[in-house]
């Protein structure tokens, strides 16, 4: 328990640290990138080391795939029964199946030992594995579009091509098929007015 309040003061450290202005969020993703990408292989790789060569331990594996399952259901079923749309059914189901262990390897280092993070790392294998697998297909396949939405988006989508091809020809008027307008302009209004009888005698006077 002491190794821990260790860990929990080093967290208070942080967050004073950046209540004062000493720390800033770019400082903090700097050291997740270094505890992410050397601490914890470096700790897991020293872990696998030490697994002790046991039949018993395949049961680890197994066991999160089985819970992940378990969960999974019990999620799809629940989205099922609130009525939820798929992209929030999708998710649940997801958000519920993943485990995120990785932040608990360097209290279970601390709290029980190397042997405890070796079977706790082996227990992750089986979480990885399902993850890259079937979480990732079912994420892909909630976040297709059924067919019935596709459809309903299409109409959507036609209706407001209608209105604006019927806007777009004012007050009511609507575009044939070359794209131009089937009321021609009265030639009268665009022609040049005829000459005056006035004007026509200063020309012959001319």
């Amino acid at each position: 328990m002491a190794k821990l309040a260790v860990i929990a003061l080093l967290f208070v450290a942080g967050i004073l640290l950046r209540r004062i202005g000493w720390l800033e969020a770019r400082h903090g993703v700097r050291m997740l990138r270094i505890v992410a990408n050397v601490g914890l292989p470096a700790l897991i790789i020293g872990a696998i080391g030490g697994v002790p060569r046991e039949p018993g331990l395949l049961a680890l594996p197994a066991s999160a795939v089985a819970v992940m399952l378990i969960v999974g259901v019990l999620a799809a079923m629940t989205a099922r029964l609130l009525g939820l749309a798929r992209p929030s059914a999708g998710a649940l189901v997801v958000s519920a199946m993943a485990m995120n262990l990785a932040f608990v390897f360097p209290f279970v280092f601390v709290a029980w030992g190397p042997e405890a993070l070796a079977r706790t790392v082996v227990f992750d294998a089986g979480n990885a594995v399902t993850q890259w697998t079937l979480v990732y297909f079912l994420a892909a396949r909630y976040g297709e579009r059924h067919p019935a939405e596709q459809a309903s988006a299409a109409e959507i989508h036609g209706h407001g091509r209608q209105g604006e091809l019927g806007h777009s020809g004012g007050c009511g008027r609507r575009l044939d098929r070359r794209g131009e307008s089937p009321l021609r302009a009265d030639p009268s209004a665009t022609s040049a007015p005829a000459p005056s009888p006035a004007a026509k005698v200063n020309r012959a006077t001319i």
